[in-house]
Parts: structure tokens; sequence; C-alpha cells
């Protein structure tokens, strides 16, 4: 994960709410450092002015917006785990999917989509 997220991921806990916390762990290979004030977690869920952010190793893969839309993004990590998290908090009906190494989402009207990072989906 890059450190402009680790940035980013630290102001909104500063200035936010943390809402939910989960899956602390010990990770040499991302930014979730141990000495951050709240502990290192890969999920982690914070409302931010009007917004709830849902992080997952500090970057913002949902954000859930007031106008009941929601905006996703991999930040280049299109990986299983990721993608199991989108789908986490997404409503029903929503499915991300990968097919031959590329990623679709799938609609609750059956129509089928690419993924694309920054994809807006209401709910």
């Amino acid at each position: 994960m890059g450190n402009t997220h680790t940035k980013r991921f630290k102001t909104a806990k500063e200035k936010g709410k943390v809402i939910n916390k989960d899956g602390y762990h010990q990770c040499r290979n991302c930014y979730c450092s141990l000495t951050t004030r709240k502990g290192a977690y890969r999920d982690v869920t914070i409302q931010l002015d009007n917004d709830i952010v849902h992080y997952y190793h500090q970057s913002p893969i949902v954000t859930e917006k007031p106008d009941n839309s929601m905006v996703l993004h991999t930040h280049g990590h299109k990986t299983k785990s990721t993608k199991q998290r989108i789908n986490r908090y997404i409503p029903s009906g929503f499915k991300v999917y990968q097919e031959n190494f590329n990623w679709f989402m799938k609609k609750p009207n059956g129509k089928v989509v690419e993924f694309k990072d920054g994809m807006v989906i209401n709910q």
C-alpha cells in the first residue's frame, strides 16, 4: 500500500470517528503500523464528516455517501481479499467477481459491467 493512503487514513482516524475495527494483525508487508493510536487492523470503518469509509489495509475501498451512493476502489490491489471486503460492504444484489483475470460488477437487475476503480453504485 502506498504512503499516500496511509497519510489519508491517519488523518481520517484523527478527524473522524472509528465505528468498527476488525482483523488485528502484525504485518510486515503493509503500512498497518502497530504503533498507531488505535492499533493495526486490516478492516476499519470511520465516519468522516457525512461519509462512512470502509478501509482495508488502510486504503479506502468503499465510501458510503449521504445520497446513498457508494464509491468503490481497489487502489491497485485487485486481490481476492479486496474483492471479499468490497462485497461485504456493498448492498445485497450487487456483486464484484473475477473472470479470466478481469473484474466485473453484477447489478441487482442482472446487468454486468466492467469493474473500474472509482465506480459509483446507487443503493
